[in-house]
């Protein structure tokens, strides 16, 4: 008994909305958005695929890498490397070159400004 006041009711409402006429290409269009929305979702759906399988891949490449190092005893041998700072002197040489390559940069830098204001202004 309620439903069918329900659906009284909403026939009542669905009968006094105004008839309005859809674009001649409404349909078209709406078919068009669902198409590219469809295929939006089977990209997205195609991208997750993708990322599990790397995501799987390296899970698998990580396992075989322990099964290779624990499991069947095979050693890792890090190189020895040896570092060794080098000399002030050197370090302070190459700094004073550093600085004045820099700065010349920023003067080079300035003077171009300098010019392109100065020629935009006269050419205006």
């Amino acid at each position: 008994m309620m439903e069918e006041m329900e659906k009284d009711s909403l026939k009542e409402l669905f009968a006094r909305l105004p008839d309005k006429k859809h674009s001649a290409g409404f349909q078209t269009l709406l078919m068009e958005r669902i198409r590219q929305e469809a295929l939006l979702r089977a990209e997205r759906r195609k991208e997750r695929l993708n990322l599990l399988g790397i995501g799987a891949l390296i899970i698998f490449l990580l396992g075989a890498l322990a099964v290779l190092f624990f499991f069947l005893g095979i050693s890792w041998q890090w190189p020895q490397w040896r570092m060794s700072l080098p000399d002030m002197s050197t370090f302070l040489f190459y700094a004073y070159i550093g600085a004045l390559a820099f700065a010349l940069w920023m003067a080079d830098a300035a003077f171009r400004r300098y010019y392109y204001k100065k020629h935009r202004r006269e050419n205006a």
